[in-house]
């Protein structure tokens, strides 16, 4: 018998968003995450975001209005679903005075320093999400993925061939695109009171950073990506989003990378100019 879900509409700020993944429901969808009003990190999934309407579709840092249950999939405690025709996009926090409005809501995260004790008190139930400010950006690593195509299998979730999930949820919108496999993967090293660390970055805007810079520039592209998420970003300082995966809750990714200027800047909006 199915478990009936109690949703309760909940304000929360969206902080970060992964890639897209693909899907058998919903053909892809993408991992959000936040906080609440009340101080509570929170991850939403799934969304298919590029389904939703327009007036729907939520921006990073913006509030956002919306029915959630906690997961009956995913024992974290921080993992809700979201009744995803039901998204009431509010304000858009800036990025004024050093990041101030954000830097508030970021630092409800529980706070870590080194990714092995992340890495156990993920695999213990402790938290899924937390964020790290980094010391010094060491390097930025581009590697070929070990997957740089789909499957056959996902080829067949992105292909929609499970097309009744158009008569359950009618308020989705076809896409006209299929979603683009990201061939590299993108590594942070940094240190955090002298310990030198390493961690895979997952989040939607370095993705859609790879698209606009090898559409852009060609075979030059990974050298432009480096110029921002390297030797631009050395200068700022750093907040790390962390997130687990509920399969491997040992393994911890970049799910935001928060560039928060050491001087005020004349733009509010200075951040990842490229995308």
């Amino acid at each position: 018998m199915k478990k009936i879900l109690s949703f309760k509409p909940t304000d929360i700020l969206i902080m970060v968003k992964t890639y897209l993944n693909p899907s058998s429901k919903y053909i892809e969808t993408c991992c959000t995450a936040g906080i609440t009003s009340d101080g509570k990190p929170i991850r939403l999934y799934p969304i298919p975001f590029r389904q939703l309407s327009e007036n729907i579709r939520y921006k990073k840092w913006q509030w956002i209005n919306a029915p959630i249950a906690k997961s009956d999939s995913d024992s974290r405690k921080e993992s809700y679903k979201i009744d995803f025709s039901q998204i009431h996009p509010g304000e858009t926090l800036d990025t004024s005075n050093q990041w101030s409005r954000r830097l508030a809501w970021i630092e409800k995260f529980p706070r870590y320093y080194d990714m092995d004790v992340l890495s156990k008190d993920g695999e213990n139930g402790v938290c899924s999400l937390a964020y790290m400010k980094v010391d010094s950006l060491d390097n930025f690593d581009i590697c070929k993925a070990s997957k740089s195509r789909y499957t056959p299998e996902e080829l067949a979730k992105l292909a929609g061939e499970s097309r009744d999930l158009f008569s359950d949820h009618g308020d989705l919108i076809e896409i006209q695109q299929v979603l683009e496999k990201i061939p590299y993967d993108f590594y942070y090293h940094f240190t955090i009171n002298g310990k030198q660390q390493k961690a895979k970055i997952i989040d939607w805007e370095i993705c859609q950073l790879f698209r606009n810079c090898q559409k852009s520039y060609g075979q030059q592209w990974e050298s432009k990506m480096r110029a921002k998420y390297f030797e631009q970003f050395k200068s700022f300082t750093l907040y790390l989003i962390m997130g687990n995966q509920n399969r491997f809750r040992k393994q911890f990714m970049i799910i935001g990378v928060c560039a928060v200027p050491k001087k005020q800047s004349n733009s509010d909006e200075n951040q990842l100019d490229l995308f």
